[in-house]
């Protein structure tokens, strides 16, 4: 057994007559993760029996912060959803921002975009790179090894 714990806080606050702002902050320990991303490649790699802790994203760090401001129907806008987010894996020092918007098209369908930009510690979790291995150079064998920049997304989510 190894501890996992989170501690946050949030504030709102009104801004208008039924217009609210929410900001919070949060910090995440994850035992099982590692305290630097030299593991991470190996984690990932086919392996011929199932590894005891397998690579999952957003669990690779055992440190995490995070921080977010969202501006829920704000103003006239009483369908759309604005949220700008920092996460953090502080063991690697990768981070990524994003900001989300959100669009009620009818009572039970909502479309989704987001655009996220990737920073810190090339290597990192959130800036993964194949690394060069015992001198053999990744792009060799058709692998891409730039991290991305930005990532952008689209989605449409229906509430059942």
């Amino acid at each position: 057994y190894r501890p996992q714990a989170v501690f946050g806080v949030n504030y709102s606050r009104k801004y208008a007559d039924n217009d609210i702002w929410t900001v919070g902050v949060e910090y995440f320990y994850n035992g099982f993760g590692y305290s630097d991303s030299s593991s991470y490649f190996g984690l990932y790699l086919p392996h011929s029996t199932p590894l005891e802790n397998p690579a999952s994203s957003f669990y690779l760090g055992r440190h995490y912060g995070a921080l977010f401001i969202t501006f829920p129907s704000p103003f006239k806008l009483d369908l759309h959803t604005f949220t700008l987010s920092t996460l953090g894996n502080f063991s690697d020092l990768s981070f990524i921002t994003r900001f989300d918007y959100a669009y009620v098209l009818l009572t039970h369908l909502r479309f989704e975009a987001y655009a996220a930009v990737v920073y810190g510690k090339r290597g990192g979790e959130f800036r993964f790179v194949v690394p060069n291995i015992a001198g053999y150079d990744p792009s060799t064998f058709g692998i891409r090894n730039e991290p991305p920049v930005m990532v952008l997304g689209l989605g449409l989510r229906l509430a059942i």
